[in-house]
């Protein structure tokens, strides 16, 4: 029996680093649900216009202390420009490439809320295996 399901959900402020300048300041919402134990959703505004990516809750956390990503997502440490703890993400995709930077605190924060729902290596624990079967052999989606 799956628990029931969680969502763990912070709304933060990202810079969108822009080269030669200092940034456009985005709002963002970081969402987990326990649903989904792997990935932690982003979703990034600016004004009517939003994007989402789904990020790797692994991925985020390796980030925090090391480089690290392939593929279309990569995750750094750093600082931002007033010399605090940051945390960079590379986006890419056909589209192009955007590198976005947020409080390593306010990650930090977020993921550990994450774990104490869900603790590493026990996702498999929240998967609901047969729901999700039964939903791509009928054809649905989510």
């Amino acid at each position: 029996m799956q628990p029931p399901p969680r969502t763990i959900e912070d709304d933060i402020s990202i810079r969108l680093l822009v080269p030669g300048a200092d940034g456009v300041l985005l709002d963002a919402t970081l969402c987990y649900d326990t649903s989904d134990p792997y990935a932690v959703k982003a979703t990034f505004r600016a004004g009517e216009a939003s994007v989402s990516w789904m990020l790797g809750r692994e991925l985020l956390h390796q980030g925090l202390v090391d480089a690290t990503g392939d593929g279309d997502v990569h995750v750094w440490p750093d600082l931002d420009a007033d010399g605090e703890p940051a945390v960079l993400v590379r986006l890419s995709s056909p589209d192009g490439q955007a590198v976005v930077s947020m409080e390593a605190d306010m990650l930090q924060g977020f993921l550990a809320r994450t774990v104490a729902a869900v603790p590493f290596g026990q996702e498999g624990q929240y998967l609901d295996i047969d729901g999700c079967l039964a939903q791509l052999l009928s054809g649905r989606r989510a």
